[in-house]
Order: C-alpha cells, then structure tokens, then sequence
C-alpha cells in the first residue's frame, strides 16, 4: 500500500522529470545567454581578459561546492549554493562571449576553458558524496558516463576532422541549479525519502539517477552516428 506522502512525493518526481525534458532538450539556454549577456560585457573593464573571467569562476564555484557541503549541517546553504551558482553561470558565460567581441579567441583560452569545466563538474561531485547528500554509486556512475561522452567527442573530432561539439554546460548549469532547489525542498518538507511497497527511495536519489542515464543515452546517441560517418569514410577509402 503506497502512503499518500509518498503518492504526493512521486507527482513530485513526475513534475521534475517534465522540468528535466524541458530544461535539457527544449530550452536553448546557449542562444538565451548569448543574447542576454552582451550588453554586461561592454561593461566589462579592459584590463580584465577572458582567462582571468574563467579563472574567477572557478573559484567561485568553490565556494558553491563548500555550500554544498555545509548543507549536510543546515539545508539552507543548498539555496546559498544555488546563488552561488547561478554567479558561477554568469562568468562562464561571459568569458566566451568577450573573447569573441573582443576578438581574443586562443587556443590557450580554449583549453582553459575545457580543462576547468571538467575540473569544476568533479569538484561539484565530490562535494555531493563528501555532504552525504547523494549516494556514491549513482555518482560515480556519472563520472564513468562524463568520461565516455568526452571519449566519443573526442574520437569524432580526432577521426573525422570534425569540431567538437558546442558544450552541454550551460544545460547542465540550469539543471544543477534545478537539483540544488529539489534538495532544498526534500530537506525543509523532511521528504528525504518515500516508501513503495517496503522498499525505502531517497528522493535526491531517484532525481539524480537522470544524470548518469542521461549521460548513456547521449553517448549512445552520438557513437551511433560516429559510427555511421567511419564507416562512409571507409567507403570512401575502398573506391577506386
């Protein structure tokens, strides 16, 4: 017999996988930030440079982590973090957009850039495990599903000539900020978890196994397509 709590718990569930569909797969969050964020760039001292904008916000999402962290304490750093997040999203948006309207685009920047994302997506992980707030194989699961994707992104461009795809970041950014929000609201509803059939779920649990499944079906997606192009590569190679 599933209680009414955990019935209101699952409609929950429900309307945030609809938010994840419509955050990940609808909202062009790269055009909504390049066509919002110009006007703040000419504001922008000259003296400041793009990598010094990259550098920033790595630190600050240092500090949404320590957030994270702390909210093991008292939940409401989870909505302190979600601030703090939200700023980090500013500068890593805007330093790829003054470097374009400057026209101090680099290979340097570019590998800064690249390097500290995925500097910054492990930093928010661990974090995650070290404040107890979601379970460590669901975690690591999204490590191995971060690494494959990289992989397959990187076997395109290396065997096709192709560019590397434009960033899933600003995606990600919004839904972290979405899952700093649900934890907020599992912690200050005390609707951590919810029974079905005996079976105890932690509701940040069942919210973050989208990740890593999301992470599977991309990589899934993309290698199937890679695959199509070496084999017309190969074909190509064949004929007289």
């Amino acid at each position: 017999m599933i209680s009414p709590i955990s019935i209101i718990i699952l409609l929950g569930l429900i309307i945030i996988l609809f938010l994840f569909y419509i955050l990940a797969f609808r909202m062009k969050w790269r055009e909504i930030w390049a066509s919002l964020l110009p006007p703040l760039v000419q504001k922008i001292p000259p003296y400041i440079t793009p990598n010094q904008l990259s550098i920033t916000g790595f630190f600050i999402l240092i500090i949404a982590a320590l957030f994270i962290y702390l909210a093991k304490f008292n939940y409401f750093f989870f909505l302190w973090a979600a601030v703090v997040g939200w700023i980090y999203a500013l500068f890593d948006s805007l330093d790829g957009i003054l470097a374009r309207i400057r026209n101090q685009t680099s290979n340097t920047g570019i590998f800064l850039d690249q390097t500290l994302g995925e500097v910054n997506e492990l930093v928010i992980l661990f974090s995650l495990i070290l404040g107890g707030h979601i379970r460590a194989e669901l975690v690591v699961a999204t490590m191995i599903g971060g690494l494959f994707y990289s992989f397959i992104s990187n076997q395109s461009q290396a065997l096709t000539g192709s560019r590397l795809p434009e960033s899933d970041r600003p995606r990600w950014l919004m839904l972290g900020f979405l899952l700093l929000l649900v934890a907020f609201f599992v912690k200050f509803s005390g609707l951590e978890t919810f029974n079905i059939s005996g079976m105890k779920i932690r509701s940040l649990d069942a919210f973050f196994i989208i990740v890593p499944i999301y992470y599977l079906a991309i990589t899934l997606y993309r290698t199937y397509f890679l695959w199509g192009e070496l084999k017309k590569l190969d074909q190509g190679k064949r004929r007289p």
